[in-house]
């Protein structure tokens, strides 16, 4: 399965439309982690610029931000960003982000994903990425 070009065209989907009064989130198209100049501490990446520009960034529903973040792990899996991208989706997974609406509705996802059984899967990638780092 092509997982970048799904990647692109979810992305691509997200900037040619407006979802009204319904909740979304921010996603950074290449993630923050790759670039030199990052906010967050941590591992720094190899792209210049600003990771926040906002050519950078859409806005997806909840589903499609998870949905997005496990592909990102699938196209970056084996190489030097897999433990950036598990450790995004973990955050996400276990509710990271701040503010209650944002947890109310990682809660409903955990629930539905957690039915499929592909949250307990990606959780565990996330926890044997984390460990291997820490090796």
């Amino acid at each position: 399965m092509n997982y970048k070009r799904i990647y692109e065209e979810l992305i691509l989907r997200s900037k040619n439309r407006i979802i009204p009064n319904s909740y979304v989130e921010k996603h950074h198209i290449i993630p923050d982690f790759m670039f030199k100049n990052r906010r967050h501490s941590g591992h720094k990446g190899h792209l210049p610029g600003d990771s926040n520009a906002p050519e950078n960034i859409v806005t997806l529903t909840p589903r499609e931000h998870l949905i997005s973040h496990m592909f990102l792990c699938k196209i970056y899996r084996s190489t030097k960003y897999e433990y950036q991208c598990l450790s995004s989706l973990l955050i996400m997974l276990n509710g990271g982000g701040k503010g209650s609406k944002r947890s109310i509705n990682r809660q409903i996802l955990r629930e539905s994903m957690g039915k499929a059984k592909l949250y307990a899967i990606f959780k565990a990638k996330a926890i044997y990425a984390l460990s291997k780092m820490y090796r």
